[in-house]
């Protein structure tokens, strides 16, 4: 199965194909082009990129706030 365009518009952040296309082959992500230009990509691609041990390895960890500059230390 395939995204939908708003899951694809929620995946890449703009809704434009060209633009679609530019982030999809940016962030290396695998996908086709329908008979109008629009990208499909696969439901198991978005799974197997986003589950892989290197995409987990770029997540950002979220830090702590430095409250040392709050209390004026």
């Amino acid at each position: 199965m395939f995204l939908n365009k708003k899951e694809l518009s929620d995946l890449t952040g703009v809704k434009t194909k060209k633009k679609q296309v530019e982030w999809l082959s940016e962030n290396k992500y695998r996908f086709t082009l329908n008979v109008v230009g629009w990208p499909k990509v696969l439901v198991r691609e978005v799974e197997s990129k986003l589950l892989s041990p290197a995409h987990r390895k770029k997540s950002v960890k979220i830090k702590e706030p430095n409250f040392d500059g709050i209390n004026g230390r």
